[in-house]
């Protein structure tokens, strides 16, 4: 997009390499973090967001409803941090994964067995998202990876609502 600037190549303690997806709140990118050998996947805040508090708001609140959560078939956040004006966040890179909307789109059909696992495991982890008090509010085929062994990790927090549990 013309007039964007460019991300930087390094932000806190991690290097970014190359672009995996796009969102309407940011781009995720391959990342490593210093001494580590172990890629991530990194979300940085489109910068002309970072600007608008309801955009930033949104993205701090995916931060905090995902780093609280444990589930194995939730998406996990690593880190997160602000850095030269880009905010962003740190996450399990997910090898090999395609998200359920690409896996439906080039399949007719999925079998019995597979929608049943995917069921049960996004059950779970809605499950352990409502205990730790986080509605997603946006569970869509697109926001669902499934990986090459038929695990599911429920991704994309964006939307949630963080429930006041002491009222």
């Amino acid at each position: 997009m013309v007039g964007r600037p460019e991300v930087p190549r390094k932000l806190g303690n991690y290097t970014l390499g190359e672009i995996i997806g796009r969102g309407g709140m940011g781009t995720v990118y391959r990342a490593k973090a210093d001494g580590s050998d172990e890629a991530v996947a990194l979300k940085v805040l489109l910068p002309e967001l970072a600007q608008d508090l309801e955009y930033l708001k949104r993205f701090r609140r995916e931060i905090k409803a995902g780093s609280r959560l444990t589930c194995p078939y939730v998406v996990h956040i690593l880190g997160w941090g602000e850095d030269q004006g880009y905010f962003y966040f740190a996450m399990e890179l997910l090898e090999n994964g395609q998200d359920l909307a690409r896996v439906l789109e080039d399949k007719e059909k999925i079998s019995t067995d597979l929608a049943i696992d995917v069921g049960i495991q996004l059950c779970q982890a809605l499950d352990e998202l409502h205990r730790t008090g986080v509605v997603h509010r946006d569970i869509k085929p697109g926001n669902i990876m499934l990986l090459p062994n038929n695990t599911i990790k429920l991704m994309d927090f964006g939307l949630a609502k963080m429930l006041d549990r002491t009222a």
